[in-house]
């Protein structure tokens, strides 16, 4: 049996199931959705690179599931209506343009541009090839580590119109460590654990855990990518994951406003991270009840903003017909000296233009299928999506061209796309720091090449 067949049956037969018991089409389609993509997911562990799945699970996650969640059990809650995460729309007019706009991101994201085994063929063949290039050349992730160290020091240091080349920095801690672990050194495994626990304390004292779980994703499967595993271990994992993920969400709430806003006593970020986590992960009821679960599902709904959006835009305000969106694209190639006022990421402004929202002291933003509904309205946001599920189509599709000639690019990927797969940004920073981030790559490679001589 086919692995699609598979996860329609499977998705077919949940949705039956929750149809049953009340589910209107909208919400089934929901449903339907995240369940065929993640038994996508689960079947491509250890046999694809399925870097697609990410994107789409966390969109439908965000603005399909979330929003169901809320519309059906919180959406008159206390602590929702106290902080107006509420649903700001009705749930028929919400999902009759989310449900179509994430549809139409899917389809542009798995439009095949090329056969799905080449795909597959071209990343294991890039791997084996890495594998091989990289047998006595550890010391190369030893430098980018090296650099990415410095970076995380002299960051403190660094100037604001800098800020992101440092961040792009610091992040070649980890990178460095995928080029030990794919070659032979005999310390590769506690590399890899140093640079994931470097990763975890920078999250601690940022409180920010996005980049964490993101690169734990895209790089995990990197890394289990041609190991067999059974369903059990598949499953396992999986589970593990979600766990892992749904518990660092149930905490990020308290934890910020302890160490963000005092309370805190006299602990420090990772003493309070570690309690609270540690209380949530030996206490699994805590978050998996009604009351429990409610600090996920407040910070899974994306759809809150999204609704907010549509009932601000256009009764309040115009839609902005592309104004964001090209500015987005522009401001990727024009340095700030050249334009001073230049859009800033972080959703400030779109939120002010898009909610009528004043954001500040915590980031918070429409995302893409918001911002999309503000520019073009219900079928040109669509139409958008379709568009931009596309353009990382093909932004997927050149770089797996490229690994042929340059086959340790595959390393990179987790790198490249990691804020492209979050679904609560906006496309000043999905576009605009894939963009960033993939020219960042070319100029490493080059400087390697150029100036100690190393072939990256």
């Amino acid at each position: 049996m086919s692995n699609n067949l598979l996860a329609f049956i499977v998705s077919a037969i949940v949705t039956f199931v929750f149809s049953q018991v009340g589910a209107t089409f909208y919400e089934g389609v929901s449903i339907f959705l995240f369940v065929y993509f993640l038994v996508l997911f689960y079947k491509s562990i250890g046999v694809s690179y399925n870097l697609i799945a990410i994107p789409i699970l966390l969109l439908i996650a965000e603005c399909l599931i979330g929003s169901v969640l809320v519309y059906r059990y919180y959406n008159d809650h206390p602590f929702i209506l106290a902080f107006q995460y509420y649903m700001f729309i009705d749930a028929e007019t919400y999902f009759a343009y989310v449900v179509p706009g994430t549809i139409a991101m899917i389809i542009g994201l798995v439009l095949p541009l090329r056969s799905k085994n080449s795909q597959t063929q071209s990343i294991k063949d890039a791997i084996f090839r890495t594998k091989r290039y990289l047998e006595e050349k550890s010391m190369i992730g030893r430098v980018l580590i090296i650099i990415g160290a410095s970076a995380l020091v002299l960051k403190i240091f660094s100037p604001y119109e800098l800020e992101y080349v440092f961040y792009l920095l610091e992040k070649l801690i980890v990178i460095g460590a995928f080029y030990i672990y794919f070659s032979k050194d005999p310390y590769r495994t506690y590399f890899m654990l140093g640079a994931v626990f470097l990763l975890l304390l920078q999250s601690i004292f940022q409180g920010m855990f996005g980049d964490l779980i993101y690169i734990l994703i895209l790089g995990g499967l990197l890394i289990l990518l041609n190991k067999r595993f059974s369903n059990f271990k598949k499953i396992s994992f999986i589970l593990l994951l979600t766990f892992f993920i749904l518990s660092i969400q149930s905490i990020k709430m308290e934890y910020r406003r302890l160490t963000w806003y005092g309370g805190g006593g006299d602990r420090n970020q990772t003493e309070i991270f570690t309690t609270l986590l540690f209380d949530k992960m030996t206490a699994p009821e805590q978050i998996f009840s009604m009351e429990g679960f409610l600090p996920v599902v407040a910070r899974l709904n994306q759809g809150m903003i999204v609704s907010r959006v549509m009932g601000y835009i256009p009764e309040k305000k115009p839609f902005a017909e592309g104004e964001t969106i090209l500015n987005s694209t522009f401001s990727t190639f024009i340095p700030r000296i050249l334009w001073p006022d230049k859009p800033i990421a972080g959703g400030k402004y779109n939120m002010l233009r898009f909610t009528g929202m004043e954001i500040e002291g915590y980031s918070m933003n429409v995302g893409v299928i918001g911002e999309a509904y503000g520019n073009f309205g219900k079928n040109g946001g669509i139409a958008f999506m379709f568009v931009y599920g596309l353009f990382f189509n093909l932004i997927f599709y050149f770089l797996i061209g490229l690994l042929k000639k340059t086959p340790t690019l595959i390393l990179w990927v987790p790198f490249i796309f990691v804020n492209a797969v979050q679904a609560e940004t906006d496309t000043l920073m999905t576009i605009n720091s894939t963009i960033k981030n993939i020219i960042f790559v070319g100029l490493l490679y080059w400087s390697f090449k150029r100036y100690l001589k190393v072939k990256l």
